[in-house]
């Protein structure tokens, strides 16, 4: 009976602890936000080769849209909504992030931008945290 505790034990905690060990969602072969510590706190990134990721729009993501030019993404600290445009046709592991990632924005800011950016009405909020 000790034996198979022994055993049973640890994938009990796998189990119960994997939305901890894994919060990386991949948006396609170049973008991923993955949440360091807790879900509040969800970062977009672009992947590199190792696996590792350059930081492109930091913490507080609860909504995001891709088309296959733009990533939008709706960013929420403490009581504040903040929107970005992330122009993908520009980005590379070698931009800065300031160089292709266009925000914070207000609301009303960010209709302006969109627009301006040439970013598709299509494109929404398509998931939400």
């Amino acid at each position: 009976m000790k034996k198979a505790l022994h055993y049973i034990f640890p994938l009990l905690l796998l189990v119960a602890c994997g939305d901890i060990i894994d919060n990386k969602l991949t948006l396609n072969e170049h973008y991923f936000i993955d949440a360091i510590d807790d879900d509040k706190n969800r970062t977009l990134y672009y992947s590199l080769a190792d696996g590792g990721g350059i930081g492109r729009v930091h913490n507080g993501i609860v909504a995001f849209g891709l088309n296959e030019t733009h990533i939008i993404i709706k960013q929420n600290i403490g009581t504040v909504d903040q929107y970005f445009i992330l122009d993908m046709t520009k980005d590379s592991a070698t931009e800065e992030p300031d160089e292709v990632v266009y925000g914070p924005y207000s609301a009303n800011q960010f209709a302006d931008a969109r627009y301006n950016l040439n970013v598709k009405e299509t494109l929404t909020f398509s998931h939400k945290f």
